[in-house]
């Protein structure tokens, strides 16, 4: 009888535990997609700042071009996005 009653013992607990185990794994999910999805959204809003102030030098540059024909009006961005001529 006593060896009935420890298998249900433990079946039980399994059970508890996988339960428990579940519910976890659900909220650790969930939290480390909302974290993941806040860092790619902040990081595609600063690629697209930069994007957008390398792009404004570039026009600029272009835009004050003096005219002289004889060479081409030719800009360089690095990756710190600053022009060179």
């Amino acid at each position: 009888m006593t060896n009935k009653l420890s298998i249900k013992i433990a079946g039980i607990l399994i059970m508890v535990m996988i339960v428990i185990m579940t519910i976890f794994t659900f909220y650790f999910i969930r939290s480390r997609s909302a974290n993941m999805e806040e860092e790619l959204l902040s990081k595609g809003r600063i690629e697209a700042l930069l994007g957008a102030t390398i792009m404004e030098r570039v026009l600029q540059e272009k835009t004050s071009y003096d005219g002289r024909q004889d060479e081409p009006a030719t800009i360089y961005c690095d990756a710190k996005g600053e022009t060179n001529q």
